[in-house]
């Protein structure tokens, strides 16, 4: 290469310029960007949407872009990652298009060694299991395994596999069977976790003949969306809060008018919170950091001339009615119900009878706040009513078999 040349960014293997150079269409999902004169933003694209899709032909030290393919991001097929409990964490299994380096493979087959190894010794083993689908529209399922090792709680991912098939109860049972046979953990499982989808629940009800755990902190997720639908005033305030966040969000002048007013009120730079359905607490966390910037986003939605309606002070008050009814609920149950690092079963009980007591203590001073109030109350009492009945069976079960 020339002294003083600069070498063309592999980035162009993927990206076709217009004719007047002033957009570059993505050649894999065909979305078209701004060129600036760089790449950053392309790199940035491949990065979040086509990690995998670049050839190892074009990556070299001084490849420009050469972080775009990294060992992290590289898995072989078919292969299984391994969690936190296990040293060098950061195996994972994405789409696995490409072959792993040599150095890869080899620490792989290790920690699946002396992962196979670890589960042989144990007695019993827990399942939680989950299905989604990727951005490309493909369906995967993943299976972590919980077992006590040395008097140590493991939780390991043992696979993330596609699933090509329907999502009947059946075939979701033939792609846990086989990570099972695999893994030769079949006959150790004393209960699967999931959610509360009848298909799962068939496949490990009907099909494996497991016991299904319902995933606890998910059905109290559901009894709290739940009682904010019922809440016809909450519902409108939180459209109203998302509608207000959507702008700010898609709105550049709208976001440096809203630092502008922070900078003169002597706070802090805080952005709004989108509320994202597939994940917990995010309503919360929404209505949270629009009361705390209350005073700088009311001043910029006014100075601005195409701004949504903002909230009214009746709306402002409901909120901060809201918040500690649903904080206990959405934030510190989840919170605590979900680490790893700590059985969590023998918790949902006094947890539930806690957050009972909290909520019944809490005093709301509108209507919407005593009607969110009452819908909580119920909706947890169900879910506490459903989870001792479940107890009770599963104690009943360990009774007989030990007699």
């Amino acid at each position: 290469m020339r002294p003083g040349s600069r070498q063309r960014s592999v980035v162009w293997d993927h990206f076709k310029k217009s004719v007047d150079n002033k957009y570059a269409v993505c050649q894999k999902c065909k979305k078209d960007f701004k060129y600036y004169g760089n790449t950053t933003n392309f790199k940035d694209h491949l990065k979040r949407k086509h990690p995998l899709t670049l050839n190892m032909a074009f990556i070299n030290e001084d490849d420009p872009d050469s972080e775009l393919l990294t060992v992290t991001n590289l898995t072989g097929p078919s292969t299984s990652s391994i969690s936190s409990s296990l040293p060098n964490n950061d195996l994972t299994t994405p789409e696995p298009p490409l072959e792993p380096p040599v150095k890869r493979q080899r620490q792989l087959r290790l920690y699946v060694s002396k992962l196979k190894g670890m589960l042989k010794t144990v007695l019993n083993v827990s399942v939680t299991t989950d299905m989604w689908t990727s951005d490309s529209n493909k369906a995967y399922i993943t299976v972590t395994c919980h077992f006590i090792f040395d008097d140590i709680l493991y939780s390991p991912v043992l696979a993330t596999r596609e699933v090509h098939d329907s999502h009947t109860g059946e075939n979701i049972a033939a792609s846990l069977r086989l990570i099972f046979n695999e893994w030769e953990i079949g006959n150790k499982i004393v209960t699967i976790v999931s959610d509360n989808g009848a298909n799962i629940k068939n496949a490990i009800n009907q099909h494996l003949k497991k016991h299904h755990q319902p995933c606890v902190a998910h059905a109290l997720n559901l009894s709290v969306i739940e009682a904010i639908n019922n809440n016809n005033e909450l519902s409108q305030v939180i459209q109203t809060c998302k509608t207000i966040v959507g702008h700010f969000k898609h709105s550049t002048s709208a976001t440096e008018k809203l630092k502008m007013y922070q900078n003169q009120m002597g706070l802090p730079q805080l952005k709004v919170k989108r509320d994202v359905s597939t994940r917990w607490n995010s309503k919360l966390i929404l209505m949270e950091r629009l009361l705390q910037i209350k005073a700088p986003l009311s001043a910029a939605i006014t100075s601005l001339p195409r701004a949504p309606n903002g909230l009214t002070a009746l709306e402002w008050e409901l909120i901060e009615d809201c918040i500690p009814l649903l904080k206990p609920s959405f934030e510190s149950m989840t919170t605590v119900l979900s680490g790893e690092k700590y059985p969590t079963l023998s918790m949902v009980i006094p947890l539930i009878r806690g957050l009972q007591f909290t909520i019944g203590n809490i005093k709301p001073k509108t209507n919407s706040g005593r009607l969110l109030k009452t819908s909580l109350s119920n909706s947890v009492s169900r879910c506490l009513g459903s989870l001792q009945l479940l107890f009770r069976y599963i104690n009943t079960i360990k009774y007989l078999s030990y007699n």
